[in-house]
């Protein structure tokens, strides 16, 4: 039976919010997909690879519907998530030398870094490595790499098995927060999608601060969670927690510049969320915490840069300009060109310590860049860069390795089953209209919408949406079990 609900001002807000901006970029993006297996594939491959994501998926639906699972999970206590981690390890360790990818471009500048700090020489071949140390995700990441290096010794195998170990990791903390967030089931089901996620298996060969960064979300995702049961009586623990999920966000900085996007999400969940359940002065203390947090914690991957380079380091806000120029250059649909790194680098240069003058300069000429310009074309050929396919991961995966058959066997086994997640996830956006969804689910929503909008202005490859696939693979898995749920919910009575 139905029950009344006032009006609720916040409650509207997130509903129009999510109505108005699901269609960007999760329905844009199924339509992008569907007419790239439209355009290339043909009736016999779409049967043969159909049946294949069938196996995988039919036994998901039926895991699911089958109310026994989840106590079944619980009374298992600790063997399926060992289970299920043990497994994205095992396909990992399995794949990841078989497909035997090389260290490219960045990547083999912080293995090579990471080799020389491991020595002790940090500054020994500083010059040979054009991005380095102008990137401070690039800096930390081959500063935690050089630990391993260190124990296990220098090599590209113990950088890949590092990698295996955080993708074992990241397994685990997505069936911790799918429990907290829903249940035993879902956090099951996640977990497993994203162990057996053939382009998340494959890219763990390529050496990218994401893998460090995945674990690190998801611990904060977590914290959020956990910190929506606190209520006013137990004040002291929601600051605390907002603190720690605060420097966890500012700690994916150092490996991977996207926790403004988390942060900013948040904010907006808080002030949705909790308006009703914390006076005006304690929502500030915690914002104001939690945004304290994050930015001591994310600027200090700078400070810890200059201190082991000794050279200037710019952080990412500094380099707002840098990434505006170089995203809204139609002639290269924004993606990178050493032309545009030459032009910019000259900039910085000219201006010295002038960085407002830099960045009101770059942000000048970018916009300048879209004059006479079809936008609306430049935007388009953008969005399907990143949200069409997983080619780029697939791409890097192949980089120094003759392994094509078999990346092309599980890319086109991904083509569907992305396909599947995205609508299950436009399906989790959509059908939490009719009921309010947990506060992290709006934030995971959120993260990926903001993420997906700013990219249109940012520098773009194809292999940056690996950030958000682990997200994508959760609400998709929140997605299913509403779609599942909507027969028995009372309320749609």
């Amino acid at each position: 039976m139905k029950t009344d609900r006032k009006f609720d001002i916040p409650f509207f807000l997130q509903r129009f919010a999510l109505v108005l901006f699901a269609i960007f970029p999760v329905a844009l993006s199924v339509v992008a997909q569907i007419f790239v297996i439209i355009h290339y594939w043909n009736i016999t491959k779409f049967l043969q690879f159909g049946l294949l994501v069938a196996v995988l998926l039919v036994p998901i639906f039926a895991i699911l519907r089958k109310k026994s699972f989840g106590p079944s999970v619980e009374h298992g206590r600790y063997l399926p998530i060992i289970w299920v981690v043990g497994l994205a390890i095992a396909l990992r360790v399995i794949l990841v030398p078989l497909i035997s990818t090389n260290f490219v471009s960045d990547m083999e500048d912080t293995h090579l870094l990471a080799v020389d700090i491991s020595s002790n020489h940090p500054l020994a071949n500083i010059d040979k490595y054009p991005n380095i140390p102008e990137a401070s995700y690039l800096n930390m990441s081959a500063l935690v790499l050089s630990f391993v290096y260190k124990l296990f010794g220098a090599s590209a195998t113990n950088a890949k098995l590092f990698m295996t170990m955080l993708g074992g990791l990241t397994t685990l903390l997505i069936y911790l927060t799918g429990r907290e967030i829903a249940n035993n089931t879902v956090g099951f089901l996640a977990a497993f999608l994203f162990a057996t996620m053939p382009s998340l298996i494959c890219y763990t060969g390529v050496l990218v601060g994401d893998h460090i960064a995945f674990p690190i979300m998801f611990l904060a995702i977590l914290i959020y969670a956990l910190a929506n049961k606190f209520d006013n009586t137990k004040f002291f623990y929601s600051v605390l927690a907002y603190m720690v999920c605060g420097g966890l966000i500012g700690l994916t900085d150092w490996f991977r510049p996207i926790g403004m996007f988390l942060l900013n999400a948040i904010i907006v969940s808080v002030i949705i969320y909790r308006v009703r359940g914390l006076t005006f002065i304690k929502k500030i203390v915690i914002l104001g915490i939690l945004v304290f947090a994050y930015v001591s914690i994310s600027n200090l991957a700078v400070v810890i840069s200059k201190n082991i380079f000794h050279n200037k380091i710019i952080s990412a806000s500094q380099r707002i300009g840098h990434y505006l120029f170089v995203g809204l250059n139609p002639s290269s649909n924004g993606m990178t060109t050493h032309k545009d790194e030459v032009f910019v680098r000259q900039t910085y240069k000219y201006f010295g310590n002038d960085n407002s003058g830099a960045q009101k300069f770059l942000i000048q000429l970018a916009f300048s860049r879209l004059k006479n310009e079809d936008i609306i074309g430049f935007f388009k050929e953008k969005f399907n860069l990143v949200w069409s396919s997983h080619d780029g991961l697939f791409a890097y995966s192949l980089k120094g390795s003759n392994d094509q058959e078999l990346v092309n066997l599980l890319q086109n086994i991904e083509t569907l089953l992305w396909l599947i997640i995205t609508i299950l996830m436009l399906l989790n956006i959509f059908l939490s209209i009719h009921k309010q969804s947990h506060p992290a689910i709006f934030a995971m929503q959120l993260f990926i919408l903001g993420f997906a909008l700013l990219l249109l202005f940012l520098e773009v490859q194809n292999r940056y949406v690996t950030i958000v696939i682990p997200f994508s693979i959760l609400l998709g898995v929140f997605g299913l079990q509403d779609l599942l749920s909507l027969k028995t919910d009372p309320a749609s009575s």
